[in-house]
């Protein structure tokens, strides 16, 4: 190969390995589109999952072995549920232990179990779900507050030329901040344990969004309502959230002369998350490696409350004594 050969060789192995394993990767793709149940996955548009890298399996033991089990298997329906067990031949009936319900699936157990809804246990997982991002945001509107996030003014930036006889100023205009305007934000949010209702001095109504966000002083608020369910109905969830506070409660703030925004917030049980976590992130501007810790703690609460759900499948008693999530503490409203 003349000169250089151990070199051309060692680069040539390189593209051939990505080759292959590009071409591995989208024959696996094409054999999990072909399976209904397996690739179903593969249809869930704007979510993203855990990072199931070898840092953070092996390092970090973000996970236990038997989480790790339960993620992958919940991902591709493969688990050990009624419906699967009855399609195996290794029971009689797919029902389900706790409601009845004739064909039991992951997706039956971990979101749709009127027993469960009824029991709480959906509602145990939503909460602490919606303690993370509670805290998250809680953070952020302490900075605001404190004036530690401003919107940064503007610059001027100096062009010369090679000669060094040719200077042009150009006008850069940046990015606002929009809740710096504002150093008197308030947050609360709703669960079961804390009820907490609309603040009725702003608008009087019996709507009660997880996390609302205002400031008297800018005449702004914000509602953020969370939804922890199945990854495939994240669209919906969107939709039915929206046009449940666009009939009253947003037309009334409007009126009130309250600038208003909605963010509705979709959670996988599975421990995937939508897009509109991070849009939610973005308009508080989180730095980039926080809203990447939130995004992956959010999802990995709902994941260990859908196992903890799972456990629970053929036990109709239910009293979560513990949290995985611990509440936070919220100084602005002492």
């Amino acid at each position: 190969m003349g000169l250089g050969w151990e070199k051309t060789t060692s680069s040539r192995k390189e593209k051939l390995k990505e080759m292959v394993e590009q071409i591995s990767e989208h024959d696996l793709l094409l054999t999990l589109v072909d399976k209904g149940v397996q690739g179903k996955f593969l249809t869930w548009e704007n979510t993203m999952q855990l990072d199931l890298g070898w840092n953070n399996l092996i390092y970090n033991f973000k996970m236990s072995p038997s989480l790790l089990k339960f993620h992958l298997n919940s991902i591709h329906d493969v688990a050990h549920t009624p419906a699967n067990m009855s399609l195996w031949n290794l029971a009689e009936t797919g029902n389900c232990s706790l409601c009845g319900w004739r064909h039991c699936n992951i997706k039956h157990i971990l979101a749709v179990c009127n027993f469960s809804l009824n029991n709480k246990r959906f509602n145990w997982r939503h909460d602490n779900v919606l303690r993370v991002i509670a805290k998250a945001l809680m953070d952020q509107t302490e900075k605001f507050n404190r004036k530690e996030i401003e919107t940064p003014v503007r610059s001027w930036t100096g062009f010369r030329s090679s000669k060094g006889t040719y200077r042009k100023l150009d006008y850069k205009i940046k990015k606002e901040i929009p809740l710096a305007g504002a150093t008197d934000w308030k947050l609360i949010w709703d669960e079961d344990e804390c009820p907490a209702q609309f603040p009725q001095h702003i608008y009087c109504t019996a709507e009660r969004p997880d996390i609302v966000v205002w400031s008297e002083k800018s005449k702004e608020i914000i509602l953020v309502e969370l939804t922890v369910g199945d990854e495939s109905n994240f669209s919906d969830q969107v939709a039915r959230k929206e046009a449940r506070y666009n009939r009253e409660l947003i037309p009334g703030l409007l009126g009130k002369g309250w600038k208003t925004r909605l963010f509705t917030v979709e959670i996988g049980c599975r421990g995937f998350w939508h897009h509109t976590l991070p849009a939610l992130l973005n308009y508080f501007s989180v730095t980039k490696r926080v809203k990447k810790t939130v995004s992956e703690e959010a999802a990995l609460v709902a994941l260990k409350c859908s196992y903890a759900i799972w456990l629970a499948r053929d036990n109709k008693k239910w009293s979560p004594c513990y949290d995985i999530a611990k509440r936070p503490f919220l100084n602005s409203i002492n």
